[in-house]
């Protein structure tokens, strides 16, 4: 869902003015939230990690460029500075080979959104 959202947003958005790219990331937020903020907050640190280097896969950048895309630099930073407390750099992306086992268990999920 969050691959397709992320397309979804970028073909929606691709020539529109600031304001309205603003407005139309907003939107979908609070509308996103309703639907995944209860199992999104159950998800411990394992869990979390692997859902984020899951997207920086499919999307082939991290995380911090997909967050500063649609919330802005200083909101990126925000998340970029909170995540170095437990142990993430959202600045890294996802690098094949770097961790086997992380390999392994993306390898055994694929996203398939249609695309």
């Amino acid at each position: 869902k969050a691959v397709q959202t992320w397309r979804l947003i970028a073909a929606e958005t691709n020539d529109a003015k600031r304001r309205d790219k603003k407005k139309t990331i907003n939107a979908l937020q609070d509308q996103l939230q309703k639907e995944f903020k209860g199992p999104l907050k159950d998800l411990n640190r394992t869990q979390g990690l692997i859902l984020i280097k899951m997207i920086e896969r499919e999307l082939h950048m991290p995380f911090y460029d997909i967050l500063k895309e649609l919330k802005g630099g200083l909101n990126a930073q925000y998340w970029h500075q909170f995540s170095k407390v437990y142990g993430f750099d959202l600045n890294e992306g996802y690098i094949r080979g770097k961790d086997p086992v992380l390999d392994a268990v993306l390898d055994d999920f694929t996203l398939n959104d249609g695309y």
